[in-house]
């Protein structure tokens, strides 16, 4: 949780080609809601386990895909 050089963002997709971003963490900097994706639960310190959820309605559309970017600028 303290390396400030890596960026994990949360992408949600219906398609597979059109990901869209959801939330994301880069060391003290965190977007925890979006209109995609909001932080459910977060536990532990230094090592944590952060759970994301899906905001779109399971019955609105067939399939949903979220992934995980990590990128260090």
């Amino acid at each position: 949780t303290a390396a400030s050089d890596i960026t994990y963002q949360v992408e949600v997709a219906h398609d597979l080609l059109d990901w869209q971003p959801g939330c994301s963490y880069a060391g003290a900097q965190r977007v925890t809601e979006t209109e995609l994706t909001t932080e459910f639960s977060q536990n532990g310190a230094g090592l944590e386990t952060i759970t994301v959820r899906d905001n779109t309605v399971l019955d609105a559309e067939p399939r949903r895909f979220l992934r995980l970017r990590v990128t260090n600028p």
